[in-house]
Parts: C-alpha cells; structure tokens; sequence
C-alpha cells in the first residue's frame, strides 16, 4: 500500500477570514485518512522525513479550496480535466 504525505501549514478560512495553521492530524481528518495511511512531512522540520524517499509517497496540502477529496487531488494530479466535474 503506498502512503500518503501529509505537508501541514497554513489555511485561511472561509468561515473568518483568519489564518489557521492546520496541523499534520488536523489534515488528515480533513482527508479521512486512519493513522496507518500516512506519515507527516513537514517541510519546516527535516526530522520528518529523513530516510524517506519523496516518490514513494502521495503528497497532500493544505488546500486553499477547502476540498479534501482524495479522488479529485489524484486525478488532478495524474493530469484528467477535473474542470466540468
């Protein structure tokens, strides 16, 4: 089974116009993701991902669109016009 990567950072809200920091577990509930599919990667602490190979994963941000669709982010990603869906 590949793994995802979790990137956490920031996110503003459409809710109030604030900016949250949405952390590596708080992203992925917003994936509905179980603690065995992914492993964090925080770009601002190496320690993360040491020993880790970037292309053995599926990396997942933070999204500014507030969709956390796993099916979309991948068929986004493998390069199908998602547009008209």
């Amino acid at each position: 089974m590949k793994l995802y990567a979790l990137h956490p950072g920031p996110a503003f809200s459409i809710h109030d116009d604030d900016l949250h920091y949405i952390n590596g577990r708080g992203l992925a509930d917003l994936y509905g993701l179980r603690p065995n599919e992914y492993v964090i990667w925080d770009d601002q602490k190496p320690q993360t991902y040491l020993g880790r190979k970037r292309e053995d994963y599926t990396h997942l941000h933070v999204r500014e669109s507030g969709n956390y669709s796993i099916k979309e982010r991948l068929r986004k990603y493998n390069g199908e016009n998602i547009s008209s869906r």
